[in-house]
């Protein structure tokens, strides 16, 4: 996966000086809510023109959902314990998981049947 490969970086690999990260507050977090948004709506998009019940449905958008939660927070303690020049954040956690939260949201309206 690609955001696997994008997390694991050295802290040496990332830019801290971009026109982006000086001129946004919080741009880190832009891009962590960002990358968890399309990960799970990328993850949610093949029930879209399937058969799978609308139960059925909520249920893997809420997997999804939490997967995506629980894989977040794993990175964070593999940057800390692991990758170099990198650090454990809870506030990226936090951006992960309101990531999370907006892509459920979204797959909730958009792939999900009208009654």
């Amino acid at each position: 996966m690609i955001s696997a490969v994008l997390f694991c970086l050295p802290g040496s690999l990332i830019p801290s000086q971009s026109w982006f990260y000086e001129h946004i507050p919080q741009m880190d977090k832009i891009v962590h809510v960002t990358i968890f948004t399309l990960l799970g709506i990328t993850l949610a998009y093949p029930v879209k023109k399937s058969s799978v019940s609308h139960r059925n449905r909520v249920k893997w958008f809420l997997f999804v959902a939490i997967m995506g939660i629980l894989y977040g927070t794993a990175v964070e303690f593999v940057q800390r314990a692991w990758i170099a020049n990198r650090s454990f954040d809870v506030y990226d956690i936090a951006a992960d998981t309101i990531g999370c939260l907006l892509a459920f949201i979204f797959n909730m309206i958009a792939f999900t049947e009208r009654a």
